[in-house]
C-alpha cells in the first residue's frame, strides 16, 4: 500500500514538471489550445521580428492577439456551421491553400527556406492545414453573407 501511495506521489510530482499542452478556452464544441496559439503566435513574432527574449512584452502582446482572434473567429464559426449552405468545397479550401504556400514561398524566398521555418515539407503543412482552411472559409462565408451590406459610419 505504501509503494502504491509513493508511486502515485511521484507521478504527480513528474506531471507537474512538464506542460504537454493545455486549454486556453473553449468556444461550443472546439478548444482553443497553447500549442495552438503559440504556433501562430511564434509564426507573427518570426515574420515582425519579434524576440521573445528581446522584447516579452511586444511577444505577450501579439500572443494575446492571437488568442482574442481564434476565440473570436470560433464564436463566428458556431454560427457558420448552423448554415449548410456555407459548407465550402475541396476546391475552395485547396486554392487558398496553394495560394497561402505561395505567399510564404515568395516571404520566405524559396520552398526549402519556407520547409526550414515551418519545419516540415509543404505537404505536411498542407494537410495540417485543410482543417484551418475550411474554417477560415466557413468564417469568410458567413460573414460575407450576414455583413456584406453593413456600413460603419462615424
Amino acid at each position: 500500500m505504501i509503494y502504491f501511495l509513493i508511486l502515485i506521489l511521484m507521478s504527480f510530482s513528474f506531471n507537474q514538471k512538464q506542460l504537454a499542452d493545455g486549454v486556453l478556452s473553449v468556444v461550443g464544441k472546439y478548444v482553443v489550445l497553447v500549442s495552438d496559439v503559440l504556433e501562430e503566435t511564434n509564426m507573427l513574432a518570426q515574420q515582425k521580428q519579434i524576440s521573445p527574449e528581446k522584447n516579452p512584452y511586444l511577444y505577450d502582446k501579439v500572443f494575446n492577439n492571437v488568442l482574442e482572434n481564434q476565440i473570436n473567429t470560433l464564436v463566428v464559426l458556431n454560427f457558420a456551421e448552423k448554415d449548410s449552405s456555407l459548407t465550402p468545397s475541396f476546391d475552395e479550401i485547396k486554392k487558398v491553400l496553394d495560394e497561402r504556400v505561395a505567399f510564404y514561398v515568395s516571404r520566405f524566398g524559396s520552398v526549402d527556406a519556407l520547409e526550414n521555418a515551418l519545419g516540415m515539407p509543404l505537404f505536411e503543412f498542407k494537410e495540417k492545414n485543410i482543417d484551418v482552411v475550411e474554417k477560415e472559409l466557413w468564417v469568410e462565408k458567413f460573414k460575407m453573407k450576414n455583413f456584406n451590406d453593413v456600413l460603419v459610419t462615424k
